[in-house]
């Protein structure tokens, strides 16, 4: 995994760049994202590193399931085949959708709650979380039972646990680290 963030980060700062001059960061995006999907998937890899596949039917194969939109992304398609680099292209993805949202001071953030959100806890919610990150968020909601109450909030590297199982756990280990011997 660490080779694929290697490889991929200056494609991707690449990428960025070409695709923000040309006005196409919707564009490359939404190619990126399907690109990634296409080639994280095991059977594809099987058939992309088989030895007697040529890179033209590799680049056959993918443009049939993902076209590319333009000249730019064949080239690109082209380049990242024959240097069979296609491993690293879900990470590319990842860092582009970083940079992207940078850009635009956008961040995805998970949130995770114990019982689904009414409208006005969720707008509560995403204001706090806006002013303490300084971007704006976009949220995606689910729910988990398990975690006892409150919410798990990712978003980048930040993670925010006021669950009552984080509360509960963080309990439990200050209180073992205080323990009083008789």
């Amino acid at each position: 995994m660490s080779d694929a963030i290697t490889f991929a980060r200056p494609y991707a700062t690449a990428v960025f760049e070409s695709a923000l001059v040309s006005n196409g960061l919707t564009i490359w995006h939404d190619w990126l994202a399907k690109l990634a999907l296409v080639t994280s998937d095991t059977g594809f890899s099987r058939v992309a590193n088989n030895p007697t596949v040529d890179a033209k039917k590799i680049i056959e194969l993918i443009e049939s399931i993902v076209p590319a939109e333009n000249a730019e992304q064949k080239n690109f398609l082209t380049l990242v085949v024959e240097s069979k680099r296609l491993f690293m292209l879900p990470q590319l993805f990842v860092l582009f959708e970083r940079l992207k949202g940078e850009y635009e001071k956008s961040m995805d953030v998970e949130i995770e709650s114990a019982k689904p959100l009414n409208d006005e806890q969720k707008a509560s919610l995403i204001t706090a979380l806006e002013r303490r990150l300084n971007r704006k968020v976009m949220p995606t909601y689910s729910v988990n039972e398990t975690i006892l109450g409150g919410a798990i909030i990712r978003a980048g590297d930040l993670v925010i646990d006021g669950s009552g199982r984080g509360q509960l756990s963080r309990l439990a280990s200050h209180l073992e680290g205080n323990e009083v011997c008789n």
